[in-house]
């Protein structure tokens, strides 16, 4: 079998731990297909930790461009037998950008891709989103896609926002649905309680100050209902920094309206999320990792959005038939009617998501098993 070696420069928002979801997920994956060269330069030891890192498999270094090169030259040496198929894997999570500088540097990494390429390195990149971009962001992200053996997106909505620009990604699952938890029961929780966990807008790009106010027009109803259905009491918390002043809003707000609320001041690991999300009624929230992380554990994960915009859940939602879970906060659909589907229908729901799961778990092991055989 051949043996495989994955270059991989982790540069990404280190506060949310989404983003720790799906590069943990990545790196899983390829450690089962070969070892890795991480770059841990600038990588907070906080986050680094919550990779949890195979060690025999993923070796530390604070540059690719030295080791990749000496490894490349090291491989022109080796017998055919011993040689090893060396690779860039770029890392998930959201393209997008207008600006004229990030364009420049989109196409000066492009040409540092297409020089590897050259050399008979791979570049791999797996899941994630584009849009919206510029007409310059995104001729320079054609360019640079160019360079790829594998270049994929999570969703339908991406790949046909990239196609108006001349170039058709392949289809890759979010990786959040081939990562695996079992419920450790890590974090303490009430009997019965729902989870509240948002943010401030539908991107950090998009201050928009009507947002929350049109959210708290659906969310204090859905909560409202949801406590009287299901006899629960609500717990606040975020799986992202940023998202902690949105929370504590939510906290005020729903102890000011006679709710008992339980409010996690910390930033949950990935562990203690999915424990709390697995044993919970349902999730609300506008963060997709949030939400995919609660399917994990098979609960049900409500997205109340912006629709319009959101493209990250409406994407992933819409391709797995998951449109029965969004409430869209610019819609005039009833909330009740919104909530009552949730709860009569909720085994049905439940169903359909383990369904979902397997269904994409499988297609993603198979998609990569295509790609890449293993060590």
């Amino acid at each position: 079998m051949p043996k495989n070696l994955f270059f991989i420069n982790m540069n990404t928002a280190y506060g949310n731990h989404g983003d720790l979801l799906i590069n943990k997920s990545l790196l899983d994956l390829l450690s089962e297909r070969g070892n890795i060269c991480l770059n841990t330069n600038n990588i907070p030891m906080a986050f680094l930790n919550g990779l949890q890192l195979n060690e025999s498999k993923v070796s530390k270094t604070t540059s690719l461009f030295r080791d990749l090169p000496k490894e490349w030259m090291q491989n022109l040496f080796r017998s055919k037998a011993d040689k090893i198929n060396l690779s860039i894997v770029t890392i998930p999570g959201h393209f997008f950008g207008s600006e004229l500088d990030k364009a420049l540097k989109v196409f000066i990494s492009g040409l540092v891709l297409h020089l590897f390429k050259l050399l008979g390195i791979k570049i791999l990149k797996f899941g994630g989103c584009v849009g919206p971009f510029s007409k310059s962001v995104a001729m320079a992200e054609k360019f640079r896609a160019k360079a790829f053996d594998y270049y994929s997106v999570r969703d339908t909505i991406s790949i046909k926002y990239f196609e108006k620009y001349g170039f058709t990604p392949e289809y890759f699952p979010d990786l959040a649905f081939l990562t695996s938890f079992q419920n450790l029961n890590s974090i303490p929780q009430p009997t019965k309680y729902f989870v509240l966990s948002f943010r401030h807008s539908t991107n950090a790009m998009m201050h928009n100050a009507n947002y929350l106010d049109k959210l708290y027009q659906k969310l204090d109803s859905i909560v409202h209902d949801t406590a009287k259905l299901t006899d629960a009491t609500v717990v606040i918390s975020y799986q992202v920094l940023n998202d902690r002043a949105t929370c504590i809003k939510l906290k005020d707000r729903y102890e000011s309206k006679g709710l008992e609320v339980t409010f996690i001041d910390k930033l949950l690991e990935l562990q203690e999320a999915y424990d709390l999300y697995a044993s919970a009624e349902i999730v609300l929230s506008n963060r997709l990792h949030v939400l995919l992380l609660a399917l994990q554990g098979d609960t049900l994960p409500a997205a109340i959005i912006n629709k319009s915009e959101h493209h990250k859940i409406t994407g992933i939602y819409s391709d797995e038939n998951l449109q029965d879970l969004i409430l869209d906060i610019h819609n005039s659909e009833s909330v009740e009617e919104f909530t009552k589907n949730l709860f009569e229908n909720k085994q049905t729901h439940l169903n359909n998501i383990q369904t979902i799961k397997n269904s994409t778990y499988n297609t993603g092991q198979e998609k990569i098993n295509d790609i890449l055989p293993g060590n």
